[in-house]
């Protein structure tokens, strides 16, 4: 069984997104596939504390993180027991988790995506752009849920990865597909709680 974990947000820059947005802390529920043949659930959770990513399969647990400084303008991504990695941090720099609330203000606020974003991650500091490809009703475990498709743009023309995005969850990624050549990895949103 694979289970993931996905904690926080970077501090400083969450409190304006989170505003913006209205949204409570919360914790969503997830069943993920990889290639049919591993399956299970993953849980992500989102409070202002730090930005932090766990995951078992099996026996093998994996463990990343980032730290932002501001004040020095550095970031330091850390994996397992690997040496820590740091880069320069930019203007709108944003984690995993950050990202998506920025994906989803510009959304709500913009009425479209904004980018291309710079996004953190403990190897390096990587731009990607998204586009929208429209609306979708998608059939959950939650229900009937209305949705906004989305594709993000890879470099790699046998990479793809697509999210659908909840219009009536402030744009919670309600499933999201993921092939990269070798690989087709499924996550489907099964509930949410909020916890404030």
């Amino acid at each position: 069984m694979l289970r993931q974990v996905c904690t926080g947000i970077l501090l400083l820059a969450l409190s304006p997104l989170l505003q913006a947005l209205e949204i409570s802390p919360y914790t969503a529920s997830y069943r993920f596939n990889l290639d049919n043949k591993l399956s299970g659930s993953a849980t992500r959770t989102l409070d202002p504390l730090g930005y932090q990513q766990q995951r078992s399969i099996l026996f093998s647990k994996k463990k990343a993180a980032i730290r932002f400084d501001w004040q020095q303008r550095k970031g330091t991504g850390t994996r397992d027991d690997k040496p820590a990695v740091s880069f320069p941090l930019t203007a709108g720099t944003l984690d995993a988790l950050n990202m998506e609330i920025q994906l989803r203000r510009d959304l709500k606020d913009l009425g479209r995506l904004g980018g291309p974003y710079a996004l953190a991650t403990p190897k390096e500091l990587s731009p990607l752009a998204f586009v929208i490809e429209g609306n979708e009703v998608l059939t959950t475990p939650m229900g009937k849920l209305n949705t906004l498709r989305v594709s993000r743009k890879h470099h790699d023309p046998t990479r793809r990865t697509v999210f659908w995005l909840a219009r009536d969850h402030n744009f919670l990624p309600a499933k999201v597909i993921q092939d990269d050549g070798s690989a087709h990895y499924e996550l489907e949103l099964t509930g949410i709680k909020f916890t404030r």
